[in-house]
This record gives structure tokens, C-alpha cells and sequence, in this order.
């Protein structure tokens, strides 16, 4: 099956969504499987307006969820949350992205990026 990637940024409109290259889709299954969850985290909520995060849809990962969420230096996977200080996994979606998101939309989520 096909990894694929929304961009969770519209209000009142279809979010983009494209469809990860097998190996971004492995990069992200791979941060997921190695590395140590956090324990005893509250994440705040993302924004009602404006960049909300990523939303993936992993179904070739052996993590139990298959749909992930980024956002602010954080990765969810059901109840599980990795930090990734750096935003890696954040700016590897950004960057898959190509053409199938606008440009415009792609900078405004970088520049929230915290």
C-alpha cells in the first residue's frame, strides 16, 4: 500500500495530500521504530487556524497505529509521542511535498515551525 502525507493547514478547504516516495515513508516508519518514547507527556493542542501539523498514513510500519501525527517537534503515533527537537521528520515531509503543494503553503508551515 502507499504512504501518504496531508499538509494540515486549510480552514474550509480540502487540506493537500500527496503520496511519500518509499523512502520517506521508510525514514519515518524507521524514527518511529528506534526511538525511545517520551513518558508522562501532555501535548498542547495544535491550533484551531493555521499550520496544524502533518498527518501520515503508514500502513507498511510495523508501529501498531498507522496514522501518525507531526507536529511541533513531535511525532504521535496513538497515545505514544517521540520528540524530535531538530523537526527532521517534519522538514523530510515538508521537502517530499514537490509540487503537489503549493509553495506558499509549504514556507508558511516551515516559518511556524517552533
Amino acid at each position: 500500500m502507499l504512504a501518504t502525507a496531508v499538509l494540515d493547514i486549510l480552514s474550509g478547504l480540502p487540506n493537500p495530500q500527496w503520496v511519500l516516495a518509499p523512502d520517506v515513508a521508510k525514514q519515518v516508519c524507521d524514527f518511529i521504530l528506534s526511538t525511545e518514547p517520551l513518558t508522562a507527556f501532555q501535548q498542547e493542542a495544535p491550533p484551531g487556524l493555521g499550520y496544524r501539523g502533518l498527518l501520515v498514513d503508514l500502513p507498511d510500519c510495523s508501529a501498531a497505529e498507522t496514522t501518525v501525527r507531526v507536529f511541533n517537534g513531535l511525532v504521535k503515533v496513538g497515545n505514544t509521542f517521540f520528540m524530535d527537537r531538530e523537526h527532521r521528520i517534519e522538514h523530510l515531509l515538508l521537502d517530499s511535498a514537490g509540487g503537489a503543494v503549493d509553495a506558499n503553503l509549504i514556507e508558511y508551515a516551515r516559518n511556524s515551525l517552533k
